[in-house]
């Protein structure tokens, strides 16, 4: 829609949003249902984020467009990711079988 997206920078966003402000992750916490360590946004980066937008609104349209065109790309459209996934299940599915148990936690080439 051309709205600015306010995303953290962590995980995948870090990499989609790479060209526009992103709310700084200080801290991690423990996700209880997985037991993993997630980074947690801070409030104070958004709130500086927020303020810096209402400051110089020129910015939040050009972050606006910016996300727009960014999401609008070819490479994410459905058929492309779907393509990508398949080529990623048929490459898993078409690799030999290792013939010998070496533990889990081993590393395992995909590609």
């Amino acid at each position: 829609t051309g709205v600015a997206q306010l995303v953290p920078d962590h995980t995948s966003l870090k990499e989609i949003f790479s060209g526009v402000p992103r709310i700084d992750c200080l801290e991690s916490e423990t996700d209880r249902g997985y037991g993993l360590e997630r980074p947690v946004p801070s409030s104070e980066s958004l709130a500086e984020r927020l303020d810096y937008y209402y400051q110089f609104p020129e910015a939040l349209q050009a972050t606006g467009k910016w996300c727009y065109e960014k999401v609008c790309k070819p490479s994410y459209e459905w058929p492309t990711i779907v393509g990508q996934m398949k080529g990623i299940i048929d490459r898993t599915l078409s690799a030999p079988a290792p013939t010998k148990f070496k533990g889990f936690g081993t590393p395992v080439r995909l590609g």
